[in-house]
């Protein structure tokens, strides 16, 4: 706001605050609160010119005094002359403030409130001369409507500073949970990066061996091709780890064990999931139900089934014309077994399709330009299932109606070292 804008609102507020007022002496004085109301103004802001304002106040405050008074100017015109005496005290109040207070380069809030309670007196003072009332008569009652007056404007300024710290603390609240949140976005990024780092080995051996194999063979192409897979591998790993050791300087990734409870790693999931639907402007509902927690030792693994299987009914229900679009996550477990059960009521798959779901190779899926998606992820999630967790997996689908797939994994080699069960909700 430039100075300008500035001293006119200023006075704007000033004219309509000068309704507000007492009238204790005779001749027309009167004690508005507005001479509250300016000095708090130059406490806030000691670049105000106390002299400009005052022009603008004088100015502004005659022409609003005349639009309120009209009807008795009409009546009687010298009426509103009557009322140009406010000038002196405008200008005198301006004089003291400028001289005290504007033009010191050391201000106090002592300081501003002695030229608060003394700019009020003399400024009265002047205005009751200029009446031509009776100073000495008066005199007591002009001191205690300074003192009055002054304190008004200590009260304000006390009123300023109590808001002010209680709004500061409430924006401080809510950048404190939205840290703690972009803190925790990240830990759960880094939680992916690690999961992907141990697929990006077993690649990089793979993709090794190939090329130890072949050499052996003498295959000339095929063995640079398969060093250059490697290398490329080898490369974005370099590249992973560089990442991860700058977020691990966070202090972020500290609970991030080779145990992780299962509570855990289903946040991680909500929040991939949310994200993934949220990319793709998508209107589903992802519920997830916490039924016990445990730690967990293989939670790479474990993530990785959970999130192909989400990701599966997400992109399902995205190329579904539905309404109410929902993913439930479930599970249970007794000594023996952990059951895992993920719904979704997407578009199903045909019954024709479904003992082929999990053959390597096989796929609904196909991109805009007609090109099919390796289906890798459901033969992926059998073989870990199966080798890691001595476990097996089973799908259930009415064509266009659901999708429900049910997971059983061995208990002992889900859980982690700990053997004990944490039993509680959140």
């Amino acid at each position: 706001m430039s100075k300008i804008k500035k001293m006119i609102f200023i006075a704007i507020i000033d004219a309509i605050a000068t309704q507000v007022f007492v009238s204790l002496f005779p001749g027309g004085f009167r004690i508005s609160l507005s001479v509250a109301i300016l000095p708090v103004f130059y406490y806030f802001d000691d670049e105000l010119n106390p002299l400009a304002t005052a022009f603008f106040i004088s100015t502004i405050g005659l022409i609003f005094r005349a639009l309120v008074n009209v009807n008795a100017i009409i009546i009687d015109p010298s009426f509103y002359f009557k009322d140009i005496n406010i000038i002196v005290f405008d200008f005198i109040y301006a004089l003291i403030f400028f001289y005290f207070y504007y033009r010191k380069k050391n201000k106090q809030i002592f300081n501003w409130l002695m030229i608060v309670f003394f700019a009020d007196l003399f400024a009265n003072i002047s205005e009751l001369i200029s009446r031509q009332i009776s100073v000495m008569v008066n005199l007591n009652e002009l001191i205690v409507v300074a003192f009055v007056r002054t304190l008004i404007s200590i009260l304000m300024v006390i009123m300023f500073y109590y808001f002010m710290s209680v709004f500061k603390k409430e924006i401080d609240r809510k950048k404190y949970y939205d840290l703690l949140g972009i803190f925790s976005d990240i830990q759960s990024e880094v939680y992916l990066m690690n999961n992907n780092i141990k697929y990006i080995e077993n690649v990089m051996t793979d993709a090794y061996m190939l090329y130890d194999d072949i050499e052996n063979e003498n295959l000339y192409q095929n063995k640079k091709q398969a060093l250059k897979i490697a290398q490329n591998v080898h490369e974005i790993k370099k590249n992973y780890l560089g990442i991860l050791s700058g977020l691990g300087s966070l202090k972020l990734n500290d609970s991030i064990h080779d145990n992780m409870t299962f509570y855990k790693i289903l946040d991680v999931l909500e929040k991939s999931a949310n994200n993934f639907i949220i990319d793709n402007n998508g209107e589903i509902s992802l519920e997830i139900n916490k039924n016990g927690n445990f730690n967990v030792a293989k939670h790479y693994y474990v993530m990785s089934i959970l999130r192909n299987l989400v990701n599966n009914s997400i992109e399902s229900l995205l190329k579904c014309n539905k309404m109410n679009k929902k993913i439930s996550v479930k599970y249970h477990f007794d000594d023996i077994y952990f059951y895992l059960n993920v719904y979704d009521n997407g578009c199903g798959i045909k019954e024709k399709n479904i003992e082929y779901v999990f053959n390597s190779g096989f796929s609904t899926k196909f991109t805009n330009d007609g090109k099919i998606h390796r289906g890798l992820g459901l033969t992926l999630i059998k073989d870990i299932i199966e080798s890691e967790f001595k476990g097996d997996i089973e799908i259930q689908s009415n064509y266009k109606r659901f999708t429900r797939i049910t997971v059983k994994l061995k208990l002992n080699s889900l859980k982690g070292v700990d053997d004990e069960f944490l039993h509680y909700r959140r």
